[in-house]
């Protein structure tokens, strides 16, 4: 009689990839619940308003608010790695709710958002209503667009995937693109600084001049009406600094940012994911890059409601730009498509660069004292960005976006990690992300 094997030992595979999600995700969270401590602190003790005089402090419990909700994002992201870790890949109790309620609820997202902005618009600077109601107007304004173009460009994508790589994918979307895109225009700004006072140490009186300007611009860097002040009779006395910020937000920012922005989608690399899978990936990191930018750039100033308006055509570009770059590198990885990737990636920045000169054109069109030829000139260009997102996330997130690239290459792969079955109905965001 042939004895009974012994049981197999499960132990789940150790993941470097873990390790480091967990990682950024616990100091992800301990960041952001920091930050949001310390602005919900200046907004509720008296004396310390001093420290931020320019910001009400219905901003500032917005600020405490975003902390608090990015750094859940984070803990959930190491949740999933520990998880992962330990063997456990099944999505959390809560999962399915979720779903029914992403279903029940996406149709209704454009609602919410004009709802948000009105209430955000009519209690601003009205205490106490502001302290409460802006915080909650100004979060849902900015999260509902990003999430709404999400589940647009994943709508009818069938992808089975894990929720631990969702996760991660939004932790390295929030953490280590912004981090990576903010080093590196930082080191370009110091190089800038650099090179400039050599160019002017033979120019005594100029180097005095903008040296003074600069100490301005940090004086009023907390007070709005002053900046924009300083900015105005910055721009009359040196126009080549309306070029420079041109070709800097044209230019320089979007190669950079373009780069980095889809890191989570370099930490793949490994992996056999199909260029549809990379889209989405791609288009959680630009989600969650403006995500963390809307969140933290528009809590402050008078012009909320026109600034919270721009950030839903900004959040269709770096959706759209980096979901295209995703799929192009997966593109690239598994079927040799260098061409493809080096087309996607100039064709992302030139949209985010149109973008950026178009926004500031009509922004500060007064302060650049901009003849209204180039105001219409940004608006028209800020319309053909939108239509060519638009036009980029359905094309690429329709179902069988694989064959964009090569139709004879066989269906998507699927994902490498064992994954909840669901049956054969479309996937949107809400199922590829948790």
């Amino acid at each position: 009689m042939t004895p009974p094997a012994a049981p197999s030992s499960s132990k789940p595979p150790f993941s470097w990839l873990s390790v480091g999600l967990l990682a950024l995700g616990l100091l992800g969270a301990l960041f952001f619940w920091s930050q949001a401590v310390g602005a919900l602190t200046l907004g509720l003790v008296p004396s310390l308003r001093n420290l931020m005089p320019g910001m009400r402090r219905g901003s500032l419990f917005a600020l405490a608010l975003s902390g608090a909700l990015v750094g859940a994002a984070f803990l959930l992201s190491a949740v999933y790695a520990m998880r992962r870790l330990m063997g456990r890949e099944e999505p959390l109790p809560w999962h399915r709710a979720w779903l029914r309620l992403h279903r029940a609820v996406y149709w209704l997202g454009p609602l919410a958002f004009v709802l948000a902005l009105f209430m955000g618009v009519a209690v601003e600077g009205r205490t106490p209503w502001e302290w409460v109601f802006f915080p909650l107007a100004h979060v849902t304004a900015v999260i509902v667009p990003v999430w709404w173009w999400l589940a647009l460009g994943s709508r009818s994508l069938r992808l089975e995937q894990s929720p631990q790589r969702r996760w991660g994918l939004v932790s390295a979307g929030l953490g280590l693109g912004p981090f990576a895109s903010i080093m590196a225009e930082i080191g370009l700004l110091v190089a800038g600084i650099v090179l400039t006072a050599i160019l002017l140490s033979g120019h005594p009186q100029l180097a005095a001049r903008l040296e003074a300007l600069g100490r301005r611009l940090a004086f009023s860097a907390g007070n709005p009406q002053a900046l924009e002040r300083v900015l105005r009779s910055a721009f009359s006395e040196y126009p080549w600094l309306v070029f420079a910020l041109m070709a800097s937000l044209g230019v320089v920012v979007p190669l950079l940012e373009e780069f980095f922005k889809p890191l989570g989608v370099w930490a793949l690399m490994g992996s056999r994911i199909s260029p549809a899978e990379g889209f989405l990936a791609g288009m959680l990191s630009g989600g969650m890059f403006s995500l963390l930018e809307g969140l933290f750039s528009t809590a402050v100033g008078e012009q909320w409601g026109i600034t919270v308006l721009g950030r839903v055509g900004t959040s269709l570009m770096h959706i759209a730009a980096s979901g295209l770059v995703g799929y192009a590198l997966v593109a690239a990885w598994g079927k040799r498509r260098y061409l493809l990737l080096a087309a996607a990636y100039l064709l992302a920045v030139t949209l985010h660069g149109v973008w950026n000169v178009s926004v500031v054109t009509l922004s500060l069109g007064d302060m650049l004292n901009a003849p209204l030829w180039t105001r219409v000139l940004g608006g028209t260009g800020a319309g053909l960005v939108v239509l060519a997102c638009l036009f980029i996330i359905v094309k690429l997130g329709r179902n069988g976006a694989d064959s964009v690239v090569d139709e004879v290459d066989g269906p998507p792969q699927e994902a490498p990690l064992p994954v909840e079955k669901k049956g054969n109905e479309p996937h949107g965001l809400a199922d590829n992300s948790d």
